[in-house]
């Protein structure tokens, strides 16, 4: 008869089945991870695109805003060209309520004949008040309050004045 070797157990190993079932299992929590992987890299890529979309839409109102003539009325389109991609926006300016206003809304995306935009921005356009005329500085101070060399009118501090 013959038996184990005297010292020695019997040698226990995996069957085929079991290293199948098993690399089945690992393969699956594989896919399951790289769909994950996928969907955080769709999600990034989104943000990205909506990040630059607001600042071009921020620019495009920054820019109205310093220029010397209010923009016409209307809707316009354009491009302009950050992080190395084109991006196409619309801007809409509009009256309100008030005649020393304009509301702006600039919607900005990847591409010129999508119906959506990535992202719509609203601005309101006033006149500056450094376009209005200065008051007159010959004229006095207010009643109580003492001129400040240099500096804003302030009233007048303790020991100081009548």
């Amino acid at each position: 008869m013959i038996g184990p070797r005297p010292g020695r157990g019997r040698v226990r190993a995996f069957t085929l089945l079991e290293v199948l079932i098993a690399l089945a299992i690992v393969g699956i929590g594989l896919l399951a991870l790289l769909g994950t992987s996928i969907e955080n890299t769709r999600v990034a890529t989104g943000l990205r695109d909506r990040t630059f979309a607001s600042y071009v839409a921020d620019n495009k109102i920054e820019t109205l805003r310093l220029a010397p003539e209010w923009p016409s009325l209307g809707t316009s389109h354009g491009h302009s060209r950050m992080a190395g991609t084109v991006w196409y926006w619309t801007l809409r300016v509009r009256h309100t309520s008030d005649p020393k206003l304009l509301k702006i809304v600039v919607a900005v995306g990847l591409d010129p004949k999508a119906g959506h935009a990535l992202v719509s921005l609203t601005g309101f356009l006033g006149h500056s008040l450094l376009n209005q005329p200065s008051p007159s500085i010959s004229a006095p101070p207010p009643p109580g309050i003492m001129p400040n060399p240099g500096g804003p009118l302030s009233p007048p501090g303790p020991g100081m004045g009548p």
